[in-house]
Parts: structure tokens; sequence; C-alpha cells
């Protein structure tokens, strides 16, 4: 199933589809992603909501190599930024206050993001 999923996803990409949608689902709560691809199938807008089932102060640490001026929304407003040793690395941590539920709104870019190579020859993604 999930080898059809990556399948199903690389055709989407390669028939220049603009968006993906899937929803995840945990005993914690409910995650959903949208994704809108550029014309040019480089770039995307990554579109994240997460909902829970109990209210606490949220955070994420977005990684070594993310910058958060990638992010173009982020909801609830009232967020903050810090920085934190995560890996024995000091990387960006986004705060959000005491929710049950945030949004992101994120430029990527289409081959980091989905793990795929273009061919030039044929103009198409790879996987």
């Amino acid at each position: 199933m999930n080898k059809y999923c990556k399948w199903m996803k690389v055709k989407l990409i390669a028939l220049g589809m603009i968006s993906i949608f899937s929803i995840g689902a945990s005993a914690d709560g409910t995650y959903e992603t949208v994704v809108f691809i550029d014309g040019n199938l480089e770039n995307a807008s990554l579109y994240q909501n997460v909902n829970y089932k109990r209210t606490s102060q949220k955070s994420i640490v977005l990684g070594k190599d993310y910058s958060k001026e990638n992010i173009n929304y982020i909801r609830p407003d009232s967020y903050k930024w810090e920085k934190e040793e995560y890996n024995s690395e000091v990387q960006d941590k986004l705060i959000l206050p005491k929710t049950n539920r945030y949004s992101y709104l994120t430029n990527v870019k289409v081959k980091d993001k989905f793990k795929l190579e273009r061919d030039e020859k044929s103009k198409s993604w790879l996987e």
C-alpha cells in the first residue's frame, strides 16, 4: 500500500496536479497536510493543520537546515521563537501557546521535501 501511495504521489506531481491532500490520525489528534505545487514543479507551498484532543503548550523543532523565513503563516498568533540545543546543535524552535490546534503555511522545494530527482532529458521527476 505504501509503495502504491508513493507511486501515486509521484504521478500526481509528474502530471502537474496543483495539490496533494492527506489526512493522518493518531491517539493524540488529527494531522492534515495540503501541498500546492507550482507550475514549474520545483517549488511548493505546504499547509499543515494539526488538531489535538487535549489542550497544552506545543512546540516544533524545525531542523538545522530549515529557515524560519520560509514560514508564511502561523496560527495561533501568539507564538514565539526560541533557540534550543537539539541533537548537539542549536536549532530554531517554534513555541505555541496553550492550545489544542495549530496550523502553518511554508514554502518548500519539491525535490527536497519529496526526495525526488529531476530527469533533464525527459523533464520529469523520478523517485
